[in-house]
């Protein structure tokens, strides 16, 4: 017949789970899943990088008596398999626990319902491994007053407040300054904002670092005239559906900072293409094609949200930090099947500007570009009216001083720096325009007053850069005087 033995966990498993992966941001945000799940309407972060001896976090949601303080508090107290409510953003009942841990040795929660008075809890490393016990601390009244922050849960109906203390990890290692800190306090205030953006508007649910709300930021430019906004699109697996809907950005030149700012997520633009995928309106993972395609420049505008009810966890492989998913066969191949045709405005758009560039519209361009079987060069146009003097009366000077141009031109580093998002800039002022201009009237012949006029109007609508402006007549009042 066959025994059984009762083989228990050492209580040093939970040093082992503290190498899970969390970083800082992704270990607070998921004690944050836990603020909202319980329907907190304001969530406080608190860290002093001067002296950092404890990291709290309070919110204002429904509270938590003794029995539920302990649930919370035990390894895996509700079952990944167990049914969650539709808001519900845990997953294993870990988050908690390990998301503390992979930060500090003592994680203490002290809560409150609206119907009780303050209970409080405290898992301690150290007292672990000197007991060799699953101790788990129930604080009494006087070490619950004594807990860093807790007046202001006491000042609330009702609420509950998580303190990491013993921060061996975020604040204790060998050279760690304030500045350090305080670049781990950034990222946790990005990381924040664009995890928690869209419940962020959606509830009115406002989260503070250090007093400080923390700023929105919107990916998609949903609300922007420029942005273009793909059909809803949805996928069956089983019983339930993932909502998809692709967005196309403007052009950065088209954007303003405010716009840039909100859609600014990553490094650049081409690398925050892709799928964002979304669990109840809380962003899981973003910036992906899961190998679908390629990012490159001509789908950079592309991201597409995808909406998964936390019914198909399972599906798409979430693991405990909420931070890695992968959609399941079913989904993928469905995806796969849309994919380009949600990222074809983009690529129409990078299309079009493309051609434009060489277009044959008659106006005569300063730069033109000569293609060569798989290679191509920007050529100044000698064609162009501006040249006409020099080219007279110096040709061998002035074609040499045009091939030292062109062979000089940084068409490396202009690629890199538009890659980087910064805006080329192709103002010209208006007294260089004029000299231009003026540079041109001088050197027509044979016709003067209203002809010559009328001549230069003629010839500057076609010529690179007047052509398309609308103050041609008054330049040409200004050349003629």
């Amino acid at each position: 017949m066959t025994s059984e033995i009762s083989a228990p966990p050492d209580p040093q498993l939970l040093e082992s789970m503290r190498s899970i992966g969390y970083s800082v941001e992704t270990a607070i945000a998921d004690i944050i899943d836990n603020s909202i799940s319980a329907s907190a309407t304001q969530i406080e972060l608190e860290f002093d990088s001067e002296r950092p001896e404890a990291l709290t976090i309070l919110d204002d949601g429904i509270g938590m008596d003794a029995d539920a303080v302990i649930k919370a508090m035990t390894l895996a107290g509700d079952s990944p398999l167990a049914g969650r409510a539709s808001t519900d953003l845990g997953r294993f009942g870990l988050g908690l626990k390990t998301a503390s841990f992979s930060q500090c040795r003592h994680l203490t929660v002290v809560s409150k319902t609206k119907f009780g008075q303050l209970v409080g809890f405290a898992w301690d490393l150290d007292h672990l491994a000197e007991t060799g016990r699953w101790s788990l601390i129930q604080l009494d009244e006087a070490e619950i007053q004594g807990v860093p922050g807790v007046a202001s849960l006491d000042a609330n109906q009702h609420g509950t407040m998580v303190i990491w203390r013993k921060l061996d990890v975020l604040a204790g290692k060998k050279g760690t300054t304030a500045r350090l800190l305080n670049e781990d306090l950034v990222r946790v205030r990005r990381h924040i904002a664009l995890v928690f953006h869209r419940i962020i508007e959606k509830r009115g649910i406002r989260i503070t670092v250090n007093g400080r709300s923390i700023d929105r930021v919107d990916p998609f430019l949903a609300n922007r005239p420029g942005t273009q906004k793909g059909p809803e699109e949805y996928i069956s697996t089983g019983n339930s559906r993932v909502r998809v809907q692709a967005y196309t950005l403007p052009f950065l030149n088209k954007m303003t900072r405010e716009d840039r700012q909100l859609a600014s997520i990553g490094a650049s633009f081409k690398d925050d293409q892709g799928f964002y995928i979304y669990r109840n309106d809380r962003l899981v993972i973003w910036a992906t094609w899961f190998r679908m395609i390629k990012k490159d420049e001509h789908t950079r505008l592309t991201r597409v949200v995808v909406d998964i009810p936390n019914s198909l966890d399972h599906l798409w492989s979430l693991d405990i930090k909420k931070a890695v998913a992968a959609p399941p066969p079913e989904v993928k191949s469905q995806l796969k099947r849309i994919v380009d045709r949600m990222a074809k405005p983009s690529r129409d758009a990078h299309s079009y500007r493309g051609r434009s560039i060489d277009r044959n519209d008659g106006v005569e361009r300063v730069w033109t570009m000569i293609s060569e079987r798989s290679e191509f060069r920007y050529q100044v146009n000698r064609r162009h009216p501006t040249l006409a003097d020099a080219l007279a009366r110096d040709p061998s000077g002035t074609e040499s001083l045009l091939r030292l141009i062109e062979s000089t031109f940084p068409i490396y580093e202009a690629a890199g720096r538009v890659r980087d998002e910064m805006t080329p800039s192709t103002r010209v002022e208006y007294l260089e325009l004029v000299n231009t201009a003026r540079a041109i009237w001088d050197n027509m012949g044979g016709v003067t007053g209203a002809q010559r006029i009328a001549a230069i109007t003629s010839i500057l609508k076609l010529t690179e850069p007047f052509a398309g402006r609308d103050d041609i007549s008054k330049i040409v009042e200004d050349v003629a005087r």
